[in-house]
């Protein structure tokens, strides 16, 4: 795609926005709701097994965001102090 294409496409896209953070509710209501079904299908086909994955991808997903955070608040500060002794 031309940069030129992307940029008349700009002005729609912009308008599009407030449409969709109106409907972000019902999406997230949605999302939830197919979540909750997957689930139940998923302990019907493959039992306890399934809660024992579902509960391993969850522990993932939150040691992932922890330690973006302990990245975030320790150690971007620090690379940031680096970088000011650095140039000066």
């Amino acid at each position: 795609m031309d940069i030129r294409e992307a940029f008349k496409n700009l002005a729609a896209r912009i308008k599009k926005i407030p449409s969709a953070i109106k409907h972000l509710p019902a999406a997230i209501r949605d999302g939830v709701i197919g979540y909750r079904e997957s689930y139940k299908k998923g302990v019907d086909k493959f039992g306890i097994w399934w809660t024992v994955f579902q509960v391993s991808i969850w522990g993932f997903v939150l040691i992932f965001i922890v330690t973006a955070v302990i990245i975030f608040v320790f150690y971007l500060p620090k690379i940031e102090m680096i970088n000011w002794k650095l140039r000066y």
